[in-house]
């Protein structure tokens, strides 16, 4: 690899006719995951030899079980909803995200990176329990997750900052990251993990990074709102990638960050500061390509 690397990110809404089942969370997420690796067979049909080194799954790909929806729902519609979030309904959210929890991480190690042949980071949410003298407590993570190109998990990040309030948040000093191929540096995050410059896990990003080797990646499963906008969103991803103390012996501008956005406006930001979304690659200058299907897009760039 020549410091370069080709890039692709998702863009897919669980919640679309075909995908969502309020009855089943385990149907959701196979569905989901069924229509991102369709994605993928779209790309390589439309590019004969196609070699993709990292994919990034949008944040919670299989989206919401009917639980975690309803930890926000008026008690008026979900009776005692609030009253038992501590008990009850955190137990349901454990016990849905717990029962998918293996099977996503089989499906992208086998029918993602084996048949690709790419390494890939996806979003879910993770499970612990501890348990004390009269009580348990479930907790539940929003988790990335990076597996090499073989499908073997090299390492796992716990969302910092969640959103979600039945979500826990993960170690504020964790920093994980992996090697592609041996030769490039990539970092995990999730969401809302991106808003600060000066905090975890920028700061700790920023202070391993090498600057004598190839630039590294951020790869950033987000749900940004569509209505917020493209631009704000880019905007964002731009700050958050340039270095603001670095000089000119870093050999490049910014971290390169691709962030894969279940609201449709999937972002990547090249080395020398350059952003770039779906159905763009005619004014970039960076190799590439897009695909659609039913709803659900993808973009690759190289990067």
């Amino acid at each position: 690899m020549s410091g370069k690397s080709v890039v692709a990110v998702l863009e897919h809404n669980p919640y679309t006719e075909g995908i969502e089942d309020v009855h089943s969370y385990k149907n959701q997420v196979k569905n989901s995951f069924m229509r991102l690796k369709e994605l993928l067979h779209q790309a390589h049909k439309k590019v004969d030899g196609l070699k993709l080194d990292l994919v990034v799954f949008p944040e919670r790909a299989g989206g919401l079980s009917q639980a975690m929806i309803n930890w926000y729902a008026p008690v008026t519609e979900v009776p005692y909803t609030y009253a038992v979030q501590e008990g009850t309904t955190k137990r349901k959210i454990y016990d849905d995200a717990k029962s998918v929890y293996q099977w996503q991480l089989d499906f992208v190690a086998k029918e993602i990176c084996q048949e690709f042949g790419c390494a890939t980071v996806v979003s879910l949410f993770d499970t612990d329990r501890a348990k004390y003298h009269v009580s348990e407590e479930f907790r539940v993570y929003s988790q990335a997750v990076y597996f090499d190109n073989e499908g073997k998990i090299v390492t796992k990040y716990n969302k910092i900052n969640p959103y979600f309030g039945f979500v826990d948040a993960g170690k504020p000093d964790q920093m994980a990251f992996a090697e592609l191929e041996g030769e490039r540096k990539v970092y995990l995050a999730l969401g809302q993990d991106v808003v600060g410059l000066e905090h975890y896990p920028r700061a700790q990003i920023m202070e391993d990074v090498d600057r004598s080797g190839a630039s590294p990646i951020v790869a950033l499963p987000y749900d940004w709102p569509k209505g917020a906008g493209q631009a704000k969103a880019a905007g964002n991803m731009r700050q958050w990638a340039t270095p603001l103390t670095w000089g000119a012996d870093a050999g490049y501008n910014n971290l390169v960050v691709a962030a894969s956005n279940q609201n449709g406006i999937s972002i990547m930001v090249a080395e020398d500061g350059e952003v770039m979304w779906y159905d763009d690659e005619k004014s970039s200058k960076l190799a590439g390509g897009d695909v659609e299907y039913e709803e659900s897009k993808m973009f690759w760039r190289t990067v």
